[in-house]
């Protein structure tokens, strides 16, 4: 699968592993769970899709459903 990914494949896989570890770090530090999950399926959707504009699509999809769930989830 590496040996044909284009740049645009490994130009978003580092993005997404650099936010998505961000992510993480952030979700530990501060012991938040859904901050911690989303840095991990961040880091790792582009891996399992070899086209490029599928893995940005993926990643997108995933941030707009994190930055809901966040934003209108009920306070407990």
């Amino acid at each position: 699968m590496f040996e044909n990914a284009s740049a645009g494949w490994w130009f978003i896989t580092v993005l997404s592993n650099a936010v998505g570890t961000a992510f993480m770090l952030y979700g530990i530090k501060q012991r938040r769970l859904y901050h911690l999950l989303f840095g991990v399926a961040l880091g790792a959707c582009p891996y399992f899709v070899a086209n490029a504009w599928l893995a940005l699509l993926i990643c997108a999809v995933l941030t707009v459903v994190f930055v809901l769930f966040i934003k209108y989830r009920s306070p407990a």
